[in-house]
């Protein structure tokens, strides 16, 4: 009898056993602007949220998550793990999407060891002008989704009111795969948003369940509260004791949005737990950008909010949790850096894929991965440092080209010709626009032969809409589709109407028009003056919201806060975040040398715009419009060409 080999086989007996345990269950939940101070458990505030309070209990916290500050390049980065700007997905509304050549959560996961089966609920904001763009055709195998933009209460929508004079109006929901008649999803208007995907959300894990017992599942929830519109508000069952105390009424709603939000991830959990998946379940919840102060939203004490690069508009929490999630990071409060381009290969990680093997699973992908896992990290929060040191926030002061299924103009001018692609930047009547290393004179030429015999039918590029223009005498427009490049020297330039300052020495001349980045402790704001406040909510005695702020801001006792004024970055704001977590000193001008390594760093990983998929100039709103009412009973869906309801 050999005590030894005994202990031996039952090791490898239990390293076999472990190794053909089922995969993990994996969700994401993403909550619509949701405020990072309008969770209890994240900074203290006041609104009732017992689910989300009870997962960060028993989860890991991570409250250095950055995303974009607005909702759709989140949730491009967050689906195809690159950065916002790598992914080049800012206009969503309909002519628009994410380039057919990344892979997707749900197309990764089906490579996995087991493969996985994909469902997605709730707002999609990704692309729809044709079936390929859809859920469906980004590798679900079942979706109850809205495309693009909804009423909480009717669903309705005024398509094409971002990016064309002719706006049309209809509905918004549309379902693909499973028991559901496939296509628009007519008579359910009048049911709340988050009740209407919270109940989609939770048929899903039950037809799961019982159909596909020994199948993983990945669930993608992306709930549209607490975005706006917040009136009317949410059904009255979700308004808090709190709301009926509060004269602002925009917020009241919006806290009762968020008890409605609360509400539908609590009867998730409970779905799972009920069907036995709990305990082998991996989920991350989070916002898809900070809360929008004038729909209600709050970051408090964090500055700026949605729309800006201030830590309130980028800077969120994210909270693992699940059955399976490893018990070291149970209970844990962290501040390691991380990103949304994080999620894909932390997910692919649980589910059996060597993260370093993720980029050849998708070779034909325009840029590599941008996010790392951090499985590792998960794993042992403690002891193991995040494998993240530094985050593009927003690059998009570089250029960014739409990849044109066509023609990209009325020129013929194509992006491989021109691999640097065109800026984006404000229109100005007075401004010249060409392509790079275009001569003036070949401009006009151009003009001469396709704008001005044209009367200028392409479109003209604007933030934050697309708009048609006049065409102005002399002026060439060719650039139509594509946006245009500066124009004057190709050494200094102008944008937006304006000259570049040159920083200081030993910043690169010209190094980047606008952008951030954090690095380590330190980040970095290209042209910044949008909400540069702190807000604090309206529900906390000035004293509370005081004592909230001196903790998390690291002020002296006697420090005033918010400071006496907030000015914009002109060009340049660079904070020490170890020190200064609420941005309050800028250092741009005391450190010149740290201001120079992260804006050469930002210029360098800004150097990798990716063209998004667009359908122009071949489609227009009035046919998304016209098929709405000849195809889907008022119902946008997908029109380059129409579907059958795939």
């Amino acid at each position: 009898f050999n005590m030894g080999v005994v202990v031996v086989l039952a090791v490898s007996l239990m390293v076999g056993l472990a190794a053909r345990a089922p995969p993990p269950h994996l969700i994401v939940a993403v909550g619509d602007d949701l405020g990072t101070y309008d969770v209890g458990a994240y900074r203290g505030g006041k609104i009732p949220t017992p689910t989300l309070d009870s997962l960060v209990k028993d989860g890991l916290m991570m409250d250095t998550f950055y995303v974009y500050q607005i909702c759709s390049p989140s949730r491009s980065a967050l689906i195809v793990g690159r950065y916002p700007f790598h992914v080049a997905q800012t206009l969503p509304e309909g002519f628009h999407a994410i380039d057919r050549r990344f892979k997707t959560i749900p197309d990764i996961l089906k490579l996995a060891p087991t493969p996985y089966r994909s469902y997605h609920t709730g707002k999609w904001h990704m692309g729809f002008y044709n079936t390929t763009y859809t859920p469906m055709g980004r590798g679900f195998d079942e979706s109850f989704s809205f495309l693009c933009a909804i009423h909480n209460v009717t669903h309705w929508n005024q398509w094409g009111g971002f990016t064309t004079t002719t706006a049309c109006t209809g509905s918004d929901l549309w379902a693909s795969g499973g028991s559901r008649t496939p296509g628009p999803q007519i008579g359910q208007t009048g049911t709340y948003s988050a009740e209407l995907f919270g109940s989609a959300t939770v048929d899903f894990v039950l037809s799961h369940a019982a159909k596909y017992p020994k199948t993983p599942m990945y669930l993608h929830a992306e709930y549209f509260v607490p975005h706006a519109p917040t009136s009317p508000g949410p059904p009255e069952k979700y308004m808090p004791a709190m709301a009926m105390e509060l004269t602002d009424r925009t917020r009241a709603n919006y806290t009762g949005m968020v008890v409605a939000l609360d509400s539908a991830l609590g009867n998730l959990t409970a779905v799972l737990k009920s069907t036995g998946m709990w305990d082998n379940t991996v989920m991350v919840l989070f916002g898809d950008n900070g809360g929008a102060v004038p729909d209600g939203g709050r970051n408090w004490p964090l500055r700026g909010c949605k729309w800006t690069q201030w830590e309130g508009g980028v800077r969120m929490t994210a909270v693992w949790a699940g059955g399976a999630l490893p018990s070291a990071a149970r209970g844990i409060r962290s501040s390691a850096l991380s990103s949304v381009a994080d999620v894909l290969p932390t997910l692919a990680n649980f589910a059996g894929l060597d993260p370093s093997t993720l980029n050849a699973l998708n070779p034909e992908a325009p840029v590599p991965l941008d996010g790392v896992s951090l499985l590792k990290f998960i794993s042992d929060p403690l002891h193991t440092p995040s494998p993240r040191t530094e985050v593009l926030i927003d690059g998009s002061g570089w250029t960014q080209t739409p990849q044109l299924h066509g023609p990209d103009d009325v020129c013929n001018r194509n992006v491989t010709a021109h691999p640097t692609g065109l800026a984006w930047h404000d229109y100005t009547s007075s401004q010249n626009y060409r392509l790079p290393n275009e001569t003036q004179a070949a401009a006009a030429t151009c003009a001469a032969s396709c704008c001005l015999t044209t009367n200028c039918t392409g479109w003209a590029v604007t933030r934050p809409k697309l708009e048609r223009h006049p065409c102005v005498a002399g002026e060439p427009c060719c650039w139509h589709v594509n946006g245009g490049s500066l124009s004057t020297s190709a050494d200094t330039g102008s944008f937006s109407g304006q000259s570049r300052s040159q920083p200081p020495s030993p910043v690169p001349p010209g190094a980047v028009a606008s952008g951030a980045i954090r690095v380590g402790d330190w980040k970095l704001i290209v042209k910044e003056s949008k909400y540069p406040d702190w807000y604090a909510a309206p529900e906390d005695p000035p004293a509370v919201a005081l004592a909230i702020a001196r903790s998390f801001c690291k002020l002296s006792a006697t420090q005033p806060f918010p400071p006496a004024t907030a000015p914009a970055c002109s060009p340049y704001c660079l904070f020490n975040l170890a020190e200064d977590p609420c941005e309050m000193t800028n250092l741009a001008t005391k450190n010149a040398a740290q201001l120079g390594l992260l804006l050469g760093r930002l210029a360098e990983l800004s150097k990798r715009p990716v063209p998004f998929d667009s359908c122009l100039p071949d489609c227009t709103a009035a046919m998304a419009c016209g098929v709405s009412k000849s195809h889907y009973s008022g119902f946008f869906g997908p029109y380059f060409p129409p579907s059958d309801g795939v």
